[in-house]
């Protein structure tokens, strides 16, 4: 990525991060999957549209970070289910897709934005819903 500070190194370590962090997120929210039957969260990235590069480098560190967390046996014995959701790099499509997730109840916490708009547009609702938003900032 031309000009990012954070660049290919920093998204795949975000990935590992904050797929780590849901081992302990596991036990504290009362999202997820039912017992048994694994681990389900979400990224809402911008696969598509100004910002997608950015959107496919997390695309790239999350998934890696999730191969490997399933090759390792997932979390705790328990598989772990990556959602990958497209906000088209348009803030109301993501605050759209979190407010679904968040009426789904289904998922453990939300990964992304990589846009502070997006951001934003996400946050009211995730804090309403109680479900963790796991976000980097490199702005």
């Amino acid at each position: 990525m031309p000009g990012s500070r954070f660049g290919r190194r920093g998204l795949l370590w975000l990935g590992a991060g904050g797929l780590a962090a849901i081992t302990g997120l596991h036990f504290l929210w009362p999202n997820g999957a039912e017992a048994g039957g694994g681990i389900d969260v979400a990224a809402i990235l911008p696969l598509t549209g100004p910002l997608a590069a950015y959107g496919d480098q997390a695309r790239l560190g999350l998934t890696l970070a999730a191969t490997e967390i399933e090759n390792d046996g997932g979390i705790l014995g328990q598989p772990l289910h990556l959602r990958l959701l497209d906000d088209a790099s348009d803030p109301e499509a993501a605050r759209a897709i979190a407010e679904a997730l968040a009426e789904e109840r289904r998922i453990l916490a939300i990964l992304g934005p990589v846009s502070s708009a997006a951001r934003n547009a996400m946050a009211p609702i995730t804090g309403r819903a109680r479900l963790p938003l796991l976000y980097a900032t490199n702005y």
